[in-house]
C-alpha cells in the first residue's frame, strides 16, 4: 500500500543520512591523520587491512560468542564494544598533519 512505500522511503531517507553523516567527513579525517609523505600508502593500508580485518571475522567472532555465551543478545554487545573503542579512539585524535 502507499503508506508503505512511505515508511520505507522514510526509513531509507533516515539512513541515507546517518550514512552521509559517517561517511561525508571520513575522507578528511582519514587524509589528515597522516603526514603527506605517507598519507595515500597509509590510507591505503588502514583502510585494507582494517576491513577484512574487523569486518571479515564479525560474523565468526558474534557466532563463537553466541555458542560460547548462549545469548542472543551479543551482536549488540559487541556493536557497542566497537562503538566504544572507535569514540575513544576519536577522542585521541589529534589534527596534527595539516601540511
Amino acid at each position: 500500500s502507499s503508506d508503505q512505500a512511505f515508511y520505507v522511503f522514510l526509513a531509507q531517507a533516515l539512513m541515507a543520512i546517518g550514512v552521509g553523516g559517517y561517511f561525508g567527513p571520513l575522507p578528511a579525517l582519514m587524509v589528515e591523520s597522516f603526514p603527506t609523505a605517507v598519507r595515500n600508502s597509509a590510507v591505503s593500508l588502514t583502510t585494507n587491512i582494517s576491513g577484512p580485518l574487523f569486518g571479515g571475522t564479525a560474523p565468526q567472532v558474534v557466532i563463537l560468542l553466541i555458542t560460547l555465551t548462549g545469548s542472543n543478545l551479543v551482536p549488540a554487545f559487541y556493536l557497542t564494544a566497537g562503538a566504544v573503542v572507535a569514540f575513544i579512539a576519536l577522542l585521541r585524535l589529534k589534527a596534527i598533519y595539516t601540511d
